[in-house]
C-alpha cells in the first residue's frame, strides 16, 4: 500500500483529512535522540485529542513501528475521525525515566464526506496490538517447547542405541572370551596327544 510520507521537522503535523484512515505515514527522525541519550532505551508515541465536547480530552498510546533511526506512524481512522486538531507526543524511556519527549500539533483538513464518529475507542488499535504482540509471543513459546520435546526423543533414542550398542560389545567380548578358551583347551589337548606319541615312540625303540 502506497502513504503519503510527511517528515515530522516541527512543531506542526500536517497528517491530512478528517477521517483519513492508513493513509498518512508520519516519520520521526530519532537519530539525534539516540546520540544525545545512548540507545537502549524506547520510544512511545502518545495521542491526545478531544472526542467528545465538555469532556477531558483523551489521551492513549498510538501504534508505532521503531526502526534504526526513525519511528513511523499511520494514523488510523480512530486517529483522525474527532476534529481538526490534536496533540501527539513522542517520548523517549530510559531504565523507566523519561529521557526526552516533544510535543506536535496535529492539524487536518476538513472533508466533505460526512465519516462516522464511531470509533468511540481510539485506544482499540493499540490494544489490538498489544494482545497480537501476546498471542505471537505464546506461539513462539509452544513452538519452543515442541522443539525442546522433539529433542528430548531424539535424545532417549540415542541413549537406548547407546545402550544397545553396549550390550552388543558385551556379547562380542564374551563370545571372544569363549573362542579364546576353547583354543586354550585345544592346545592343550594337541600338547597331550603329541606327548603320548612320544612315549609309545620311546617304547617302541626301547629306550
Amino acid at each position: 500500500m502506497q502513504y503519503k510520507e510527511i517528515q515530522a521537522n516541527n512543531g506542526t503535523i500536517a497528517i491530512g483529512y478528517i477521517g483519513d484512515n492508513l493513509a498518512t505515514k508520519v516519520l520521526f527522525d530519532t537519530t539525534e535522540i539516540i546520540q544525545t541519550y545512548g540507545d537502549g532505551g524506547s520510544f512511545e508515541l502518545l495521542v491526545k485529542q478531544q472526542t467528545q465536547k465538555h469532556c477531558p480530552p483523551v489521551v492513549y498510546p498510538a501504534v508505532i513501528e521503531t526502526g534504526e533511526d526513525t519511528v513511523t506512524w499511520i494514523p488510523q481512522a480512530q486517529d483522525t475521525s474527532y476534529g481538526q486538531y490534536m496533540d501527539v507526543e513522542l517520548v523517549y524511556t530510559i531504565n523507566d525515566q523519561v529521557a526526552y519527549n516533544k510535543v506536535y500539533r496535529c492539524v487536518l483538513k476538513k472533508s466533505l464526506a460526512e465519516y462516522s464518529r464511531g470509533a468511540r475507542n481510539p485506544e482499540g488499535a493499540w490494544v489490538t496490538q498489544v494482545i497480537k504482540a501476546g498471542a505471537d509471543a505464546k506461539q513462539s513459546a509452544e513452538d519452543a517447547s515442541g522443539s525442546a520435546s522433539d529433542a528430548s526423543d531424539a535424545a532417549d533414542q540415542a541413549n537406548s542405541a547407546a545402550e544397545s550398542a553396549t550390550e552388543s560389545a558385551g556379547t562380542a567380548s564374551r563370545a571372544a572370551t569363549t573362542a579364546t578358551e576353547a583354543a586354550e583347551r585345544a592346545e592343550t589337548a594337541a600338547d597331550s596327544v603329541t606327548m603320548a606319541t612320544v612315549a609309545e615312540t620311546k617304547t617302541y625303540l626301547g629306550i
